[in-house]
């Protein structure tokens, strides 16, 4: 088994969260692995207040906002458990963080600029932010509409399994809207 990233339990979650038929198969049809054994479990996970410094993500419709301390105390202590040398995109994704907070207390994140290796190591210190309640939920203001902003996301842990050596799981956080947030594969074999 390959194990691509750390799973953790929602800190900040509620287990009575309900997901729409539409969006659960919206979230099916991307997922890997056998399309009729991937089991869904949603959680509700609720945001707490956030730090001074953050980072804000452009999704769809939405704004991702994270706690930058969060985000990065997460990240070091993943890479001195996990060994810096074996993610270095990691650490220089966190000095880029830095660099941009110098003179803001929030910084809009263009990951286009960014490797496919920092985007993929990337989504999982979201996750774990996400995980964390850690974040808050943007919505800017749009031809009429005001600016709104949530403190819920549905976490949908997902997993399947096939055979020996054929499973998989991992977790895909939505806006109660349905817009992807991040997805990761935590597990696969």
């Amino acid at each position: 088994m390959l194990s691509l990233g750390q799973a953790t339990a929602p800190l900040a979650a509620d287990s009575k969260a309900q997901i729409a038929p539409a969006c659960l198969a919206q979230v099916r049809a991307r997922l890997g692995g056998p399309k009729n054994s991937t089991s869904i479990r949603p959680t509700l996970v609720k945001a707490r207040q956030l730090g001074a410094k953050r980072l804000i993500f452009r999704r769809g419709d939405v704004l991702l906002v994270v706690d930058h301390a969060v985000l990065h105390a997460q990240a070091v202590a993943f890479l001195k458990e996990i060994g810096a040398k074996r993610f270095p995109e990691e650490a220089r994704m966190l000095q880029q963080f830095l660099k941009q907070l110098e003179r803001a207390d929030e910084a809009e994140i263009n990951e286009s600029q960014l490797t496919a290796r920092t985007r993929e190591r990337l989504a999982f210190r979201l996750a774990d932010a996400l995980d964390a309640g850690a974040f808050e939920i943007r919505t800017p203001a749009r031809m009429g509409k005001n600016a709104s902003s949530s403190k819920t996301v549905l976490r949908l842990d997902w997993s399947y399994y096939c055979g020996q050596l054929c499973a998989g799981e991992g977790r895909v956080f939505v806006t109660e809207s349905c817009q992807e947030l991040v997805s990761v594969t935590d597990m696969i074999s």
